[in-house]
């Protein structure tokens, strides 16, 4: 959905030219005038002296109180910031770790070794790439799998891209399958593109390396021309869709601030967050026991075992060694050193992973992770995905910049961040000194 961001009420705006008008007659008057006011010309009509002038409403004004005035003064303050702010920020890479194969081997003591001695933990947010060597059988093969969840749908919620520094909770949105919705965001994906190149936002070339070949473009031509999509600037006749459009990372992240930021544009778009892997499935092979282990939970009387695992596993490409692997995010809340394995019970985001399918554009809004443990995400497949990072020790500073630039919003909801439905950009949380 991408639409021009011409008015933000009426489209006319008659509504607010006509409501000065509309408070000063009061509905009797309204009624009585119309009744007389009848298109006959032999009527007499009243000279100007004669008419009635209608009575003045009075407004007992009370003046605003002391927490009105903060609120007004303190978003005065906030506007005149955010017209000063630079959007080309450049925020750092965050650390970026490669263990060997043995250090591959034990994921509790590999996460420990590079916060104590690298100081991961530092930066709020790091990337630990996996040796060469890892090669996991493909996730489809484990979510969304036949018989009988290839064609399981799954709900989505609906991001409102322009209003996401609102604080607004996400709708519902549509139900789909694995194949409806990847057939559903690469459309998305190819029309955004496209209309980011007409705008001028899009300096890459397309990707198209059959352009010699007339039959490929005429297929092109006849599948992405669209009457409702894009006008020429120079004329009335549609602009065909490329379908190999391409963009970079950064022009991607600078049309995304661009839209929450700035609000030139009103997109939407569709996020599977917060799966449950044990419906659907989480990427990664389940070893049997710790899912007779989970599925007992359900039960009357709960199994009391614990997941037993070799503390350090070698890599050796085996297929039983990604279903016993630590790095299995099944797995991880079990291994041994981790705290997470006396818990009784199945707790999603905790002990049994989230899933999560997304498209261009998708958040995941600021939150502090649940019970400020440490969070780990693994990326199956698909497009690059943008986190954003704040250490730990300015979390505080963080929490201060939301209240002062969000004020109403935290008002209205003191916890609204944990709610995971607030952004805000990164040069509004550089101009306040929270470090990324």
């Amino acid at each position: 959905e991408i639409k021009n961001n011409n008015s933000t009420g009426n489209a006319n705006g008659s509504e607010s030219s006509n409501s000065g008008t509309d408070d000063i007659v009061s509905d009797t008057e309204e009624k009585s005038a119309s009744g007389k006011r009848k298109a006959n010309h032999d009527s007499v009509r009243r000279s100007k002296r004669e008419r009635k002038k209608p009575p003045k409403r009075r407004y007992d004004s009370h003046p605003p109180s002391q927490a009105e005035e903060k609120a007004i003064a303190q978003a005065l303050e906030n506007s005149k910031k955010l017209q000063k702010l630079d959007s080309n920020i450049n925020v750092p890479d965050a650390p970026v770790f490669y263990p060997t194969v043995k250090e591959f081997e034990n994921p509790i003591a590999y996460i420990s070794k590079i916060r104590d001695q690298y100081g991961a933990d530092k930066s709020g947010i790091c990337k630990i790439v996996p040796p060469k060597e890892w090669d996991p059988p493909s996730a489809t093969l484990h979510s969304f799998t036949p018989p009988d969840k290839s064609e399981k749908r799954f709900f989505t919620k609906k991001q409102y891209l322009h209003r996401l520094e609102e604080g607004i909770y996400f709708p519902e949105g549509k139900k789909y399958t694995i194949k409806e919705y990847e057939t559903m965001a690469k459309e998305f994906t190819m029309k955004h593109l496209n209309a980011m190149k007409v705008a001028g936002r899009l300096k890459t070339t397309s990707d198209d390396n059959n352009s010699n070949n007339n039959n490929n473009n005429d297929q092109i031509k006849s599948e992405y021309c669209d009457d409702n999509s894009m006008k020429s600037s120079n004329n009335d006749k549609p602009n065909c869709l490329d379908r190999n459009l391409t963009a970079t990372t950064e022009e991607l992240i600078k049309e995304y601030w661009r839209l929450v930021e700035k609000c030139e544009d009103k997109v939407s778009v569709e996020y599977g967050n917060d799966l449950d892997v044990i419906e659907y499935g989480s990427g990664f092979p389940v070893r049997k026991d710790l899912n007779e282990i989970r599925t007992s939970y359900a039960q009357p009387v709960s199994s009391t075992r614990e997941a037993q695992f070799q503390e350090n596993l070698p890599l050796d490409g085996d297929l039983n060694y990604y279903e016993n692997c630590g790095w299995n995010l099944n797995n991880l809340p079990h291994w041994p050193g981790s705290l997470l394995r006396k818990i009784r019970g199945n707790y999603n985001g905790i002990n049994v992973p989230w899933l999560y399918i997304g498209m261009l554009f998708s958040t995941f809004a600021w939150h502090n992770e649940d019970n400020y443990l440490y969070s780990i995400n693994y990326h199956h497949y698909g497009a690059p995905k943008v986190w954003y990072g704040v250490p730990g020790d300015a979390a505080f500073k963080f929490e201060q910049c939301i209240e002062k630039m969000k004020a109403q919003r935290v008002r209205e909801e003191k916890d609204v961040l944990q709610k995971l439905v607030l952004m805000t950009g990164p040069a509004t949380l550089t101009a306040a000194n929270v470090p990324l």
